[in-house]
């Protein structure tokens, strides 16, 4: 992909926003190597079909309340549908999905994080430039595992947000906590309809890492985008 003139004001960016699952590292090629564990933690008997039944319905509801608002109420009420359509108490989901799609992949999701992008946000800092990052899932430990414990962060349970992308709440409460104006602000994501939307309804602009060919908002690199930068800021 040929990295295409961003349709951005440099000079005014007083502060890059991120998401982070498939933005801050291939979530294909973690997902790709979780299918493999999870296939031989099931094979000898550390991951049982219930609580495969339990990941994968839980899923695809998640995918069917993008935007919700109330997301503590939303969450209660899918592991509420889970438990109650696989036959197992609330308590046993929760514990499922906090541990098999939270936990276990912590130790080894550094191994998957985008080349470049310590680069980029280093050249960021020595720009001046501030960072945050917002993600419907929670992000401390997430970025904590990825070597990145020190940089702000917000997810969509966190106080005052409480929605889901594309809501821009949490987007606009990210700014606020890190005191600069949205506009003043670049949203980097890598789903068109969640992230993309996001900001927009943020008022910020923003980039797509692996958009479609010839879109000007995507990138296929943090390489190009801290040469990019470099020229520009």
């Amino acid at each position: 992909m040929s990295f295409i003139e961003l349709p951005i004001n440099y000079d005014k960016i007083q502060a890059v926003l991120f998401d982070i699952d498939g933005t801050i590292y291939s979530q294909k090629r973690l997902r790709r190597r979780l299918v493999v564990s999870l296939g031989w933690s099931l094979i000898i008997g550390k991951l049982s079909l219930k609580e495969l039944s339990i990941i994968s319905l839980f899923r695809r509801n998640r995918e069917r309340h993008i935007g919700s608002i109330g997301v503590h109420e939303v969450q209660k009420m899918e592991f509420h549908k889970v438990a109650e359509e696989l036959g197992v108490t609330e308590e046993v989901v929760c514990d499922c999905i906090r541990y098999w799609m939270f936990e276990y992949p912590l130790p080894i999701i550094r191994q998957y994080r985008f080349s470049n992008i310590l680069e980029f946000l280093e050249l960021l800092e020595r720009r001046g430039v501030k960072v945050g990052f917002f993600s419907d899932y929670p992000v401390r430990d997430k970025l904590q595992a990825l070597g990145m414990a020190n940089m702000v962060g917000l997810c969509s349970t966190s106080p005052g947000v409480d929605s889901l992308k594309p809501d821009p709440k949490g987007l606009i409460a990210l700014c606020r906590q890190l005191e600069v104006d949205p506009k003043e602000c670049l949203y980097i994501g890598d789903r068109v309809e969640l992230d993309g939307e996001c900001a927009k309804r943020a008022g910020m602009p923003y980039l797509i890492i692996g958009g479609k060919r010839g879109i000007n908002t995507s990138f296929s690199s943090y390489e190009q985008l801290v040469r990019v930068f470099s020229q520009n800021m």
